[in-house]
C-alpha cells in the first residue's frame, strides 16, 4: 500500500487569497493549486491536511495575530484537485491534521509556529519533541491509521485498507458547510457544492477508533473477493463475472426505527492493473482497467431484472476513457454514479 501527500502550498502570499471584501480566504489559494505528483495516480492512497489548531501565542509579540484557517478546515498548506477537470480522478481520498497559518495585523503570513503545527518525536533523542505540519505531517498520521488497520485486521488486502480509511472518514461541519439542509439531507443542485467538498477534503478525516470497531449507531461490513472480469466468446473479449453480495439486513430492528432515516455508505476499492499500452488512449490517467463499479437494486426490482438492467449497460460501458456511463441515476446518492466512477476507489452514501 502507498499513501502519498496532495503536494504543500509555498511561500503563499496575502494577495493570493484575498477576497472583494478585503479577507483572506486560504481556500482561494488552495482550490487553484493543483495537486502535485504522483497524488493523481490511480492506486495510491492521497492525504491532504485540515486543521483544528487555531491557537494564538500569549504574548505581547503576537497581538493581534489570528489563525488564518477556520477550525476544521482545510489547512493552507493542502493542495486539491478543484481546478482539474470533471474528468480527472478526485484527490486528496482523506484529510488529517497539518497545521495551521497565523495572521499578523499587517495581514502579512507567519506560516510556522509551534502552537499551529503538529508535535513529533524528535530525531536527536536528547531533544524528544519536535514540531511538523503540511501534508507530510498529515501523510505521517495516515500511515499510523494504516498500520492500526492491519494490526487490528490482519487478513485485510492493501486495497481493503486503503478502502477501510476513506469508508471510516467524517467531514467536519466545516468542510460540508452548505451541504446539508438542517434535517440532514443533501440539498437540491448540490452537485457543484459537492464536487468541491470532494476534491479539497476528499472523503474527511478517518480516526483510529472508527477504524478499530464500528460505532455504535453504525456498522462496517468487509467483504473481500476475487473475478474474473472478461472472458473471450467467439473471438472477442466480453465481460465474465458479477458478484452479487446480499446484505444482512437486521429487519425487526429496522421496523423499530419506524420513520427514522438511515445512511447507506458504500466504497469499492481494487488496484488498476498497468496498461499494456497506451495506443488509443486519450490520456495518461484515463486508463481505468477493469473498471469495477458498484449498485444497489430498486426497492421494486427483482434479482433478474437488476441482474439484467446491469449486464445491458455494461455493456454499453466500453468506452474506458474514465468517464464511465452509470449504472443507476439515483439522485438519493450523495455523489451520484458518474462523478464517483473515476479512479480505483469509488464511494458513495
Amino acid at each position: 500500500m502507498i499513501i502519498v501527500s496532495a503536494g504543500n502550498i509555498r511561500n503563499a502570499v496575502p494577495h493570493q487569497m484575498r477576497r472583494v471584501d478585503g479577507t483572506l480566504d486560504p481556500l482561494l489559494l488552495s482550490d487553484l493549486s493543483r495537486i502535485e505528483e504522483p497524488a493523481q495516480a490511480h492506486n495510491v492512497l492521497t492525504v491532504g491536511a485540515c486543521t483544528h489548531m487555531d491557537a494564538v501565542p500569549d504574548s505581547a509579540l503576537f497581538s493581534g495575530f489570528r489563525p488564518l484557517a477556520a477550525t476544521g478546515s482545510l489547512s493552507p498548506f493542502s493542495r486539491t484537485s478543484v481546478a482539474l477537470t470533471n474528468g480527472s480522478i478526485a484527490k486528496p481520498d482523506i484529510v488529517l491534521e497539518g497545521g495551521n497559518m497565523l495572521v499578523a495585523p499587517d495581514d502579512s503570513i507567519l506560516d510556522a509556529h509551534d502552537l499551529v503545527s503538529v508535535a513529533t518525536t524528535h530525531h536527536d533523542p536528547a531533544r524528544q519533541l519536535t514540531w511538523t505540519n503540511a501534508t507530510s505531517a498529515a501523510t505521517a498520521q495516515a500511515a499510523a491509521l494504516a498500520a492500526t488497520a492491519m494490526s487490528n485486521y490482519p487478513g485485510l488486502r492493501p486495497e481493503t485498507v486503503r478502502a477501510l480509511l476513506v469508508h471510516e472518514a467524517q467531514w467536519t461541519p466545516a468542510m460540508e458547510k452548505g451541504l446539508f439542509k438542517k434535517t440532514g439531507a443533501p440539498k437540491l443542485g448540490k452537485g457543484d457544492m459537492m464536487r468541491q467538498v470532494i476534491r479539497r477534503y476528499g472523503w474527511g478525516m478517518p480516526t483510529a477508533e472508527r477504524i478499530r470497531s464500528s460505532a455504535s449507531n453504525a456498522v462496517t461490513m468487509i467483504i473481500q473477493n476475487t473475478l474474473v472480469p472478461y472472458k473471450v466468446k467467439g473471438g472477442q473479449v466480453r465481460l465474465a463475472e458479477l458478484k452479487l453480495h446480499e446484505l444482512p439486513w437486521p429487519l425487526e430492528q429496522l421496523r423499530d426505527l419506524a420513520e427514522t432515516t438511515v445512511d447507506l455508505r458504500v466504497t469499492l476499492a481494487y488496484m488498476i492493473e498497468p496498461n499494456p499500452g497506451r495506443r488509443g488512449m486519450l490520456g495518461r490517467y484515463s486508463y481505468a482497467s477493469h473498471g469495477l463499479r458498484f449498485a444497489i437494486k430498486g426497492p421494486t426490482e427483482s434479482s433478474d431484472s437488476f441482474q439484467r438492467r446491469l449486464a445491458e449497460q455494461a455493456e454499453h460501458d466500453s468506452d474506458g476513457l474514465g468517464n464511465p456511463k452509470a449504472f443507476e441515476s439515483n439522485s438519493r446518492w450523495l455523489v451520484g454514479p458518474r462523478a464517483r466512477n473515476l479512479g480505483s476507489l469509488h464511494a458513495d452514501i
